[in-house]
């Protein structure tokens, strides 16, 4: 009976694959029909791609070329019909930049829709002022003008016009130059100082003076004038982060001479307090002990905990935790020191019930504690079972052929695009759905990432997908490593995506610099081609391998520091070892000064 069925069925599957078949050929030729001009040819080929699930595109494609007043009624058609597609919101912002360009304001007034995008912004405050509605766009120029960095060009219009009313004001114009310092923008200081009252412009330039060379903080004068006591300040800012020493130094020396803006004495006591604590200067503990709370932010709280750790002075590291913020105290990371702050003064019940509540976490923490405790990891593995059928519906709905067929194109752009704008608003249920059906698929690393979004954490098969096996398995012999220490590596830096790119260059599942791989394929004897190369996983798999092993090699086969090296240079390893030398594993990870470093290695490790 279940074969007669299955023969039954058989001509139907095979008559829908080969529609697809031709629709995808069809849209193709429509695309490249477009692309060439031959107009009818494109309108006859996509009259019959309309139950095509990218057919949306192939109507954006033309309508995002011919946007005349002559199509505005089609736009707003498609946007209305296609709101749930991303293409919506291009084609919305493409007829936008063109009713700026053409002066259309009260049509763009009314077209505009909240957005990223400060241009668009700039554009919609200027319709609100040409329309009338001053107060609104007054609002709007604050909000866009309070900005450390330039505006593009199109909000010059909008910023003329605000500069010349009364909601202008010289607080504001501070207020921005201020921004402007704290985001390193010294050309933008100097365009705002000129904004300011004459008497108030030697006080922003003496500023710009000290934001670029901060050593004039020993000038003694610039202590004497109270109307530079934010120049003082600043620069003793600046200066603590080249020369925390002689900041702590001039501040402790010179700050009662003069009398600060209170948040401007917070600011620098913060900063002073992060940057002694990171230096490790071993005569700062009554400074960062009599700090007032308000200096005290998280990171400063934490960075002055360490400052005790690195000292070991464990009476200090629970007087300071007890001043933590409540949040951070419950945290699995203040918990654990607190523990080894006990057992390093006797109190031994106490720490050992802490670190048996922590060790039946899977966390970092939970398992150096469980590693303390020489008791098993806890892992917590539980599936997030999704029925079948809910995967096969679901990957009907529009939004997931669309993705599927992008996918086929290998528009991987454009498909993760549809997928994420798809599981806007949705529920964590609906999102661990879409995870299922991206592991189905292969899709990583998507799959890992959603279910990440569904803040769902126990499905570790989900979580972490033992991919490219057999070429790790060959590489770990090969080098003499751990396989699971390749796996914790990849998974940290690039979830299985073999094309990931970080904003710094790297590349590939290992995430190699090109010049890095390019000094091991020369090392190898292997012809070094170009950089599309370290897409491949298993080209990025060898090298970034072999890279390691230097680095193992390197740091006398020790995990932490490898990859500390690996991640944050092996110079920077260099200089935490001349300061911690003697410390243990644990200790030493804590005290990584690179935040980014110190958090990879941790999760590295944890993931392995």
């Amino acid at each position: 009976m279940l074969i007669i069925v299955g023969l039954l069925l058989t001509p139907q599957l095979l008559h829908a694959s080969a529609t697809l078949a031709e629709q995808r050929k069809n849209f193709i030729a429509a695309e490249r029909a477009f692309a060439a001009g031959r107009v009818a040819n494109y309108q006859r080929l996509a009259n019959g791609l309309t139950d095509y699930p990218l057919y949306p595109y192939l109507r954006y494609n033309r309508l995002r070329r011919n946007i005349t007043p002559a199509k505005y009624a089609e736009i707003e058609q498609f946007i209305q019909e296609y709101s749930d597609l991303p293409l919506a919101g291009y084609i919305r912002n493409r007829w936008l930049g063109e009713l700026a360009r053409t002066n259309a304001w009260q049509k763009y007034a009314e077209v505009y829709q909240p957005t990223g995008s400060i241009t668009l912004q700039c554009n919609y405050y200027h319709a609100l002022l040409v329309e009338g509605t001053k107060e609104q766009a007054w609002q709007g120029a604050r909000d866009l003008w309070l900005h450390g960095r330039s505006r593009p060009k199109a909000c010059d219009p909008l910023f003329s016009a605000w500069k010349k009313s009364s909601d202008f004001s010289t607080e504001l114009v501070w207020r921005r130059f201020q921004l402007a310092l704290s985001a390193g923008q010294p050309q933008l200081a100097i365009y705002l100082a000129k904004l300011l009252p004459t008497g108030e412009q030697v006080i922003a330039k003496r500023m710009i003076a000290v934001h670029r060379k901060p050593t004039e903080t020993l000038d003694c004068d610039l202590w004497r004038q109270p109307e530079l006591a934010a120049a003082a300040a600043l620069g003793v800012r600046r200066l603590s982060r080249r020369d925390a020493a002689t900041a702590l130094a001039i501040w402790q020396a010179r700050a009662n001479q003069t009398t600060f803006d209170p948040e401007d004495r917070i600011a620098t006591l913060s900063r002073l307090a992060l940057e002694v604590s990171l230096a490790g200067n071993a005569h700062a503990e009554a400074f960062l002990d009599e700090l007032p709370e308000q200096a005290l932010d998280e990171k400063v709280s934490e960075w002055r905990l360490r400052w005790a750790l690195g000292r070991g002075d464990w009476e200090l590291v629970l007087s300071w935790y007890e001043q933590l913020p409540e949040e951070l105290k419950e945290s699995t990371r203040w918990r654990y020191w607190r523990a080894r702050a006990l057992q390093a003064k006797g109190e031994e019940q106490q720490a050992n019930t802490i670190l048996t509540e922590l060790a039946g976490l899977r966390d970092y923490y939970g398992f150096l504690a469980a590693d303390l405790l020489e008791l098993p990891y806890q892992f917590q593995d539980q599936e997030d079972a999704v029925e079948p059928a809910v995967l096969v519906a679901l990957a009907e709905q529009p939004a997931m052929r669309r993705v599927a067929e992008l996918r086929h194109f290998k528009r991987e752009t454009s498909a993760r695009r549809e997928w994420w704008f798809s599981l806007k608003g949705v529920d964590k249920e609906r999102r661990v759905e879409a995870a299922k059906l991206a592991q189905q698929w292969n899709w990583h690393p998507i799959d890992v990432l959603t279910v990440a979004s569904a803040k769902s954490w126990n499905d570790l098969e989900l979580r972490f997908p033992r991919l490219y096996g057999e070429i790790i398995a060959d590489q770990a012999e090969a080098q003499q490593l751990s396989e699971e220490l390749i796996y914790g590596l990849i998974r940290r830096e690039s979830i299985f995506d073999a094309n990931a790119r970080s904003p710094v260059g790297a590349r590939g599942l290992m995430q190699l610099m090109p010049a890095t791989a390019k000094n091991i394929a020369s090392d190898r004897g292997e012809k070094w081609r170009s950089v599309n190369e370290l897409s491949r996983p298993d080209l990025n798999i060898r090298y970034g391998s072999d890279y390691l092993r230097q680095m193992l090699d390197r740091f006398d086969d020790h995990n932490v520091l490898a990859l500390a090296a690996y991640n944050g240079g092996a110079g920077n390893v260099n200089r935490w070892l001349r300061r911690h030398s003697a410390a243990p594993a644990d200790l030493w990870t804590e005290m990584i000064t690179f935040g980014e470093t110190r958090k990879y290695v941790q999760a590295v490790l944890s993931y392995s």
